[in-house]
């Protein structure tokens, strides 16, 4: 070591031919470290350079993209339905109410948000639109705002694909419709439609129709989470649905508020009656725990649903409970001798309005 410490080291001015030069190995090893060092700190400096260049102008795709942030987007607001959403600020909002009596409070209202050339719509039509399945698609979900839901898409009879998230039924909130239609560059369009759908926001809650009216459900059912200010819903134990929905097993029973219409009996008002087929149709009165009831069975609609209503007119509000269950409830007769009947009757016998 000190051998090496007092090796002569050649004067700065001095010209040393190549082969004069002093080429012991460890020498050698200290020049190959300098010279990686040296690399390794111009590509750091040059790296931070440009780091800190961009950070301070943005590249002009990133620019690009910030202000389409900015500027490109508007919020549209729905007070009815009391949600707002994110929309691309050039797309048109069209809200319109559609009168009907069987809709509820007597009205139905429309929104429909559409891109400039129409290649993607949201909204939530009445019945009146025809929306025939002419071959079904596998269903997905789909995050709307905080909610994971079912997403159910289908070709209709014009050969456009039709998505929808049917009766979202969100606690303390009204029942909503979401319906996409999408043409064009569907990837393009879809992954806009998902964009949108996750800055869906409820702004406000409605009060629960569990303070009008109180009732007793049969041990074992269990109340679903879509307790709003117009409808309340429970299913047995065995609950189980697929598809749009289509009830595997067990039963479904509802309480919905609507206004009474003067112009018609309960049993017009409760009777399905849209632009599907309606069939067996069976109407009765029904008495429990000293209210008058109004009962319809019918079966209507696309898939053949069959419902056992029951209404009754308090105060010119119209209560309907209905009851809903598997393939074997298609006839008045077969929903009556399930095992559901007696649980629909003790919660018949239960209510009472406040």
């Amino acid at each position: 070591m000190e051998q090496e410490s007092v090796i002569p080291q050649p004067n700065n001015n001095q010209i040393i031919p190549p082969q004069q030069q002093p080429q012991t190995p460890k020498k050698k090893r200290l020049l190959s470290i300098g010279i990686a060092l040296i690399f390794i700190l111009v590509l750091i400096a040059g790296s931070s350079a440009y780091f800190f260049i961009n950070q301070k102008t943005g590249s002009p795709s990133q620019q690009h993209e910030i202000v389409n942030t900015n500027q490109a987007w508007k919020t549209y607001t729905n007070n009815y339905y009391n949600f707002k959403l994110e929309i691309p600020s050039d797309w048109k909002v069209e809200e319109q109410v559609v009168k009907g009596a069987n809709y509820v409070d007597g009205e139905y209202r429309e929104y429909k948000l559409s891109s400039p050339n129409r290649d993607l719509i949201i909204e939530n039509t009445s019945t009146s639109k025809n929306n025939h399945i002419k071959q079904q698609l596998p269903n997905s979900k789909v995050q709307l705002g905080e909610y994971i839901l079912d997403r159910y898409p289908y070709i209709n009879d014009d050969n456009q694909r039709i998505d929808y998230i049917s009766f979202i039924n969100i606690k303390r909130q009204k029942s909503l419709n979401f319906n996409f239609t999408i043409s064009g560059d569907f990837e393009k369009n879809n992954q806009l439609l998902l964009k949108l759908l996750k800055t869906f926001v409820y702004t406000k809650q409605e009060p629960s129709l569990d303070d009008k009216i109180s009732y007793v459900i049969s041990q074992g059912w269990k109340k679903e989470d879509t307790d709003t200010s117009l409808y309340l819903s429970f299913v047995s134990s065995d609950f189980h649905e697929e598809g749009l929905p289509t009830i595997v097993t067990g039963a479904r029973i509802t309480i919905n508020k609507t206004k009474k219409d003067p112009t018609k009996t309960l049993a017009q008002q409760i009777t399905p009656n849209n632009i599907y087929d309606t069939w067996n149709i069976a109407t009765s009165s029904a008495t429990f725990n000293s209210i008058p009831y109004t009962n319809v069975f019918a079966c209507a609609g696309e898939f053949g649903f069959c419902r056992d209503y029951y209404s009754a007119d308090n105060n010119g509000n119209v209560w309907t409970i209905t009851m809903i269950c598997n393939k074997n409830c298609d006839t008045k007769t077969g929903i009556d001798s399930t095992i559901y009947a007696k649980d629909r009757d003790l919660f018949l016998n239960s209510i009472k309005f406040r």
